[in-house]
């Protein structure tokens, strides 16, 4: 690509960076909660109502879902959270839950564990992913106020109150044994639009950067439900699970300071962790659309007084500027059912002169587009000299997202500088 026609493509990249690029991070920019919530005992009435505790025969709860595997039906979360909140009515609160049971009666590991979000206003999606995939999903809408609620399950559901509890002689209370402790780190994020835009000024080049059948509604473990709010709609929420005190629970002195990350996190007796995008929908976003078939191309050329003309076959990459209504989930883009325009220029050779336009929709992966190409050719007038000529072209291909070509470059190049990294290594 030749200096001037990647100057074009920089200088609009670099206008609209401008226009909407927020300011420096600065150390405000990080919000922790510590979470100091009450442990409360979890009975299998609460969990799964639907069983037959009254029954002359209990029911074998560990081939029951959750108890098996962990898995939460998208439908019976707004009750679940009702009867653990011990609310009939509903709030607007974006609740995340973490579900898991241990291996042991130790609690040493855990047999699996599950992350789930609910949202219980979600917007008009308009794409293909399902309710319940959504639920499993790692994204949120642009929210400010959260509930976390963890569910840990005993490894004995058969009403065994001490694997999980012991009495504190001296506040005559219940403890947890092994306790838990959960952190939420919430970090302010430049929308997806600008770390597209970011991505794409680098590729560009312009930027460098089994238990058996139990009792009468069983007690199955211990919940708890904490609530907090941000002050950023577009961040980076992560929860974290570790082996040890928090300000609700006996803390373990004994902790090695050296295995905390850098948001303060016991890394080392770390049992779980998840991390949530929090973005609302966008009007805009960022792709490359890649033409699945050329082109005719008129090209001249002058020596002297001689003009000759030259039939070429075209077939640009172009960077695209799309646009949605409704707005989109930024990272549902692919999934949208919904057709969107979109405005593109090609990445090299005379990108001022090969524009395009045209409409694009997801299918599931694959984002197949159809466009127009503003052709800008050169032709002869009646005097013999050259003059533009707009010609319309028809193009059709496929669109891929900014973010998924930048994740692939880094992606390559850290196998590269891995690779060199073991040659040297083996010299």
């Amino acid at each position: 690509m030749s200096l001037l026609h990647r100057s074009s493509v920089v200088a609009f990249t670099m206008f609209v960076l401008l226009s909407v690029l927020p300011r420096a991070a600065e150390a405000d920019d990080q919000e922790t909660n510590q979470v100091d919530s009450k442990l409360f005992v979890l009975h299998a009435s609460q969990l799964t109502p639907q069983a037959n505790f009254g029954g002359q025969t209990p029911p074998d709860i560990s081939k029951m879902e959750p108890y098996k595997s962990g898995l939460l039906s998208v439908g019976d979360a707004q009750a679940l959270i009702n009867r653990l909140r011990g609310v009939k009515d509903h709030d607007e609160r974006v609740t995340l839950i973490h579900i898991l049971r241990w291996d042991s009666a130790s609690h040493a590991a855990a047999r699996f564990q599950k992350w789930y979000v609910y949202d219980p206003s979600p917007p008009k999606a308009f794409n293909w992913k399902s309710e319940q995939s959504r639920f499993e999903d790692a994204i949120i809408n642009g929210r400010t106020k959260f509930r976390l609620i963890y569910i840990h399950l005993n490894f004995d559901l058969n009403n065994n109150h001490a694997e999980s509890f012991k009495q504190n002689v001296a506040s005559q209370q219940d403890e947890p044994v092994q306790p838990v402790s959960y952190a939420i780190t919430v970090k302010k994020q430049q929308t997806q639009f600008v770390k597209d835009l970011l991505s794409l000024l680098q590729i560009l080049g312009a930027l460098t950067p089994s238990a058996q059948a139990a009792a009468a509604d069983p007690e199955v473990g211990y919940f708890s439900v904490y609530e907090f709010d941000s002050q950023f709609k577009t961040s980076l929420l992560t929860v974290t699970a570790a082996r040890g005190g928090s300000s609700s629970m006996p803390a373990n002195s004994g902790q090695n300071t050296s295995n905390r990350n850098a948001s303060g996190n016991d890394t080392k007796n770390q049992i779980a962790t998840q991390s949530y995008v929090n973005e609302g929908p966008s009007w805009v976003g960022l792709s490359f659309a890649v033409p699945l078939a050329s082109y005719k191309d008129l090209k001249f050329s002058q020596t002297d007084s001689t003009i000759t003309t030259n039939t070429i076959d075209r077939q640009n990459i172009y960077a695209a500027f799309d646009f949605y209504w409704p707005p989109v989930q930024p990272t549902l883009t692919a999934f949208r059912y919904i057709p969107h325009p979109f405005f593109g220029m090609p990445i090299k050779k005379q990108p001022l002169r090969n524009t395009t336009a045209g409409l694009s929709m997801g299918w599931h992966w694959l984002e197949p587009f159809g466009s127009v190409v503003f052709n800008v050719q050169q032709r002869k007038d009646a005097s013999g000299h050259l003059q533009n000529h707009l010609v319309f072209k028809g193009a059709w291909g496929l669109k891929i997202s900014v973010s998924n070509v930048a994740k692939a470059l880094k992606s390559s190049a850290s196998n590269s500088k891995s690779k060199g990294n073991s040659a040297d290594g083996s010299n």
